[in-house]
């Protein structure tokens, strides 16, 4: 999907005229990783696991009740605080520390993505656009011999 919004994103940038110059392929990536929409995703997730880090450590909320007895006239009061074992917070920590390396994986995975469609795009172009060439001067070739 994403290739063929970038195939049809170059197309109409060359039929409308919005790109007046020849590019480099190294060019071409190097504009697509600065303008890149995409990933700007990939970085707010990131940032959220590095936000949610602290909170591995956080202890549940404590749970309050109230409890009338038919016998007795008073209310009783009571505050429950559930304490897990010191290796349920170290799991969470490390559980959340492989997720922020997960995220900056996922990210860098997408700009190894975004390079190599932008480079298979590239070439692609560049093919055709020789094809065409090609073709062209094979045309004249048979012109001429006719």
């Amino acid at each position: 999907m994403l290739r063929v919004f970038l195939l049809s994103g170059f197309t109409l940038s060359v039929i409308i005229g919005v790109s007046q110059k020849l590019i480099t392929g190294q060019e071409a990536v190097t504009l697509s990783l600065q303008n890149r929409v995409n990933t700007e995703a990939s970085k707010s997730e990131l940032q959220q696991q590095q936000l949610l880090l602290g909170s591995s450590r956080v202890f549940d909320n404590p749970e309050a009740g109230v409890e009338r007895s038919p016998y007795d006239p008073g209310a009783l009061a009571n505050i429950t605080q559930r304490l897990l074992f010191p290796s349920v917070y170290s799991s969470r920590k490390a559980l959340q520390i492989e997720r922020i390396e997960l995220s900056k994986l996922l990210l860098q995975l997408n700009s190894f993505e975004i390079t190599r469609l932008i480079r298979s795009n590239y070439l692609e172009i560049q093919y055709f656009t020789e094809r065409r060439d090609l073709l062209a001067y094979q045309d004249s070739l048979y012109r001429s011999v006719n």
